[in-house]
């Protein structure tokens, strides 16, 4: 914090950037991040639960106002959301617990990241002044799983990449369609994406962002998804029953249409459910 001090001390304000995805840029991003931390510690009393309490208004805007004393920040990104992630965390009474429970979490992770404090955002942004252009998002997963040798030491990590390459074969080859978020990374995981944050990318890129969608075509996705599995389970199904020479035992003309499972999904709740496909 000695820079911002003496920046302070000089009347002068340090300049911070964005990326064209809204994230802070490296050179003084780190020091917006630290000092944000210092005024939440400093204003936000540790009693205060949810960031979003009228109680806080006030010294939201002491924060506010402390911030661009020290950094040149445009107002448009004043967006609240981007403060919570900043320093919820610090506001919680139950700080020590909620770290015990994360620590607990991360043991937990099947394919443990690399990246550190700096996590996806450095990394793309170092993709990004290399190439010239944005990684694709299954490379940023990959780098930010491999060792200082280059190579990935975790077997589950080097199963992924395996099937990452065995996507990207069959895309090339017109096998595979990337769709909607039905893509590569999504597809090597087996994990569909959920509505939080994104493989790949920092916290602060949004799925609707990422995929260029809105609520409506993000659910057409997903039918889409779930109408080629079903068509594949179908085909496998025949071909099970081909090889025994014998007729399935369930009236084919009966079975829910894609358009029908789709309807029983908006019923229980307008979005695709794990347990209403088939």
């Amino acid at each position: 914090m000695k820079r911002v001090h003496m920046a302070r001390k000089r009347c002068e304000r340090i300049e911070v950037t964005f990326d064209e995805k809204g994230q802070l840029e490296e050179k003084h991003g780190d020091e917006l991040m630290s000092w944000i931390g210092v005024l939440a510690r400093e204003h936000i009393p540790i009693w205060i639960q949810d960031w979003r309490s009228r109680d806080l208004d006030g010294l939201k805007e002491i924060i506010w106002k402390e911030t661009v004393t020290s950094f040149t920040v445009d107002d448009c990104f004043r967006i609240e959301e981007d403060w919570v992630k900043f320093v919820q965390y610090r506001t919680f009474s139950q700080f020590q617990q909620l770290s015990n429970r994360g620590s607990k979490i991360r043991t937990n992770n099947e394919y443990s990241s690399k990246g550190g404090r700096d996590g996806y955002i450095k990394l793309d942004q170092e993709k990004f002044k290399q190439n010239g252009k944005w990684e694709k998002r299954y490379g940023l997963w990959l780098d930010s799983r491999t060792g200082l040798d280059g190579e990935l030491k975790d077997p589950a990590c080097k199963k992924i990449s395996e099937l990452i390459t065995e996507y990207n074969t069959q895309e090339s080859q017109g096998i595979f369609e990337s769709v909607g978020t039905s893509v590569v990374l999504t597809q090597a995981l087996s994990r569909l994406e959920h509505p939080g944050r994104i493989r790949g990318q920092s916290k602060f890129v949004k799925l609707s962002q990422y995929f260029n969608l809105n609520r409506s075509s993000s659910r057409d996705n997903d039918v889409q998804s779930m109408r080629r599995e079903i068509e594949e389970l179908k085909a496998l199904v025949r071909g099970l029953y081909a090889n025994k020479d014998v007729e399935p035992s369930f009236d084919q003309e009966n079975v829910p249409t894609v358009d029908q499972h789709k309807s029983m999904c908006f019923k229980i709740g307008g979005r695709i459910s794990n347990t209403a496909q088939t």
